[in-house]
């Protein structure tokens, strides 16, 4: 008979006293938690898509109407629906939302508003949705767009004065008032590039030649000007507070996008002046108090001009 050796007691001792935490270890029961369940799984897909066919233009807004639907076999917490403007080789996103949960089984139908970008060219396009869920692990089938495009036309803008009809000035007490028209004669919204506003600049010149060295009386802002419209602007300044002016006879006119921030088919257009009557300003010789004059207010048969003189106190 074979004896064993103490050190090979010791050690089958020392396995089958480990034996229960090996095996928990391993995979058995000893002490091991159960894995976490998998996360729920939605399947979204894109039922319809549906924008108002037409002809449109940079800027221009319109609803696209929607349908998303969930195959499930797990409910959506919620997904975001972006909008893109496609055609070959061409995918410029213009939208996107976050819509609530969408139960399994449920379609989610909605309207969504869409502006169309600038910089794009002249084109047909199709307006696409694709949809996006964190519980969704299909996506080939997240996406659909209009199979009918919309027309875009790029074009450009033109400012200008509406005409006599619509612009003028006047003394009235102790106001200046001065209003005109600006229309956007061209085919697509006058928007500054920047994102601010367009502004409309008014002068008192001496000649009819209105240009930036002129005296500038004040400032209008036009937050914009959609294509075919027109916006009306009036100033009017208490005395007291119009500029100081050299003594002289002037034209009143304004500058519109005096900043140059709308990008037009025809920038050379932008002033106006009023030719049919002009302004005589005279200052008093010391500081007096300002004593607004209404004098020589009439027609003249030879220039057929109105003139309007005012006084005003040196500051």
């Amino acid at each position: 008979m074979k004896h064993l050796h103490p050190s090979t007691f010791i050690l089958c001792l020392c396995l089958i006293a480990a034996w229960p935490f090996v095996q928990g270890g391993c995979g058995g029961s000893g002490g091991s938690s159960s894995p976490p369940p998998p996360p729920p799984l939605c399947d979204l897909w894109v039922s319809s898509v549906d924008a108002t066919d037409g002809t449109y233009y940079p800027g221009d807004s319109f609803f696209v109407s929607n349908s998303v639907t969930n195959d499930g076999p797990d409910d959506c917490p919620g997904y975001t629906a972006t909008f893109y403007l496609t055609r070959p080789n061409s995918y410029t996103q213009i939208a996107s939302y976050s819509r609530g949960a969408l139960p399994s089984g449920f379609t989610d139908a909605f309207d969504s508003l869409v502006t169309l970008p600038f910089g794009l060219p002249d084109a047909d396009y199709y307006i696409d949705l694709h949809v996006t869920c964190a519980n969704d692990p299909d996506t080939s089938n997240n996406g659909g767009f209009d199979p009918v495009p919309i027309t875009m036309l790029a074009g450009l803008p033109d400012l200008y004065d509406d005409g006599d009809e619509w612009n003028g000035w006047s003394l009235a007490g102790e106001s200046f008032n001065v209003w005109c028209s600006v229309r956007n004669g061209g085919n697509a919204h006058a928007i500054a590039f920047d994102g601010g506003n367009i502004c409309v600049d008014f002068f008192a010149s001496t000649d009819t030649t209105i240009t930036a060295s002129d005296y500038r009386i004040e400032r209008l802002y036009v937050p914009w000007v959609g294509a075919g419209c027109y916006t009306d602007l009036t100033v009017s300044i208490p005395l007291y507070l119009m500029p100081s002016i050299p003594d002289g006879t002037y034209y009143i006119g304004w500058i519109i996008d005096f900043w140059d921030k709308v990008i037009e088919s025809n920038e050379s257009n932008n002033t106006a002046c009023v030719l049919d009557k002009f302004l005589i300003v005279s200052l008093p010789a010391g500081p007096a108090a300002f004593v607004p004059l209404n004098t020589d207010a009439g027609d003249s048969p030879a220039t057929r001009t109105l003139t309007i003189k005012y006084r005003q106190a040196r500051r």
